[in-house]
């Protein structure tokens, strides 16, 4: 952001650049300039998807039609104090953090309001399938958008594959299930991640890599590391 009082005082002529009067009265109308710029950065900062948070995120929700929406978490993977049903997992440990449960309440399995990043993902998904005519471009912008991460589409007869280049969770893949840009009457077939935005793909799309050769392994593209169905 840029100084005002600096700027102000930086157009002064060298010969009034030493007169304490003029720099006290361009600082002190210099400093009103700053204080509405810092108020609109803010504002930007309160009411950007980006940086939104709490109530001013349920505001951009509205704007969009979807309100904050409830959690669905894995019984497996939550933390809990008792698992009579086998369901749950306890503490973690110092040395290795995956093992244990997330926390997330001390009725871990009932429903939770998203928090604001959750929340957050599946506006970027509902912005774009809100604006969307379902073209090939219009599915790598979501995929780009939504996830920051590139994406493969193939395409087949009634169908499309989809591939993104970077590991998925599970809400991530409800989120696409939910929110993907289809045309009617195409449905999607295989979504998959890769760790290489070059997977392999037979047609369709020219970021697809095909077949390698035996004699250069450089050649061809990369195959999903997870199936999802």
């Amino acid at each position: 952001m840029a100084d005002r009082v600096k700027q102000a005082k930086d157009l002064l002529i060298e010969q009034y650049k030493g007169s304490t009067n003029l720099n006290g009265f361009i600082s002190s109308f210099a400093a009103e300039l700053q204080a509405v710029d810092n108020e609109t950065v803010n504002l930007l900062n309160e009411r950007g998807l980006d940086t939104a948070k709490g109530v001013n995120l349920d505001i951009i929700g509205k704007i969009v039609v979807l309100d904050r929406p409830y959690t669905d978490p894995d019984p497996e993977d939550v933390f809990t104090y008792e698992n009579p049903d086998d369901l749950g997992k306890g503490f973690t440990d110092i040395q290795k953090t995956e093992i244990g449960g997330y926390f997330i309440g001390l009725e871990p399995l009932n429903n939770q309001r998203y928090s604001d990043e959750q929340y957050r993902f599946i506006l970027r998904a509902k912005i774009i399938s809100n604006t969307t005519h379902a073209t090939l471009e219009d599915m790598h912008r979501y995929a780009e958008f939504v996830f920051g991460a590139d994406s493969s589409i193939i395409e087949g007869i009634g169908y499309i594959d989809i591939s993104i280049a970077r590991p998925l969770g599970k809400q991530e893949r409800q989120i696409i299930n939910a929110t993907f840009p289809l045309a009617a009457g195409v449905r999607m077939g295989d979504l998959s991640y890769s760790n290489d935005p070059n997977t392999f793909g037979f047609t369709g799309d020219n970021r697809n890599g095909g077949f390698g050769d035996l004699n250069d392994p450089d050649v061809g593209g990369v195959f999903a590391t997870l199936v999802i169905d």
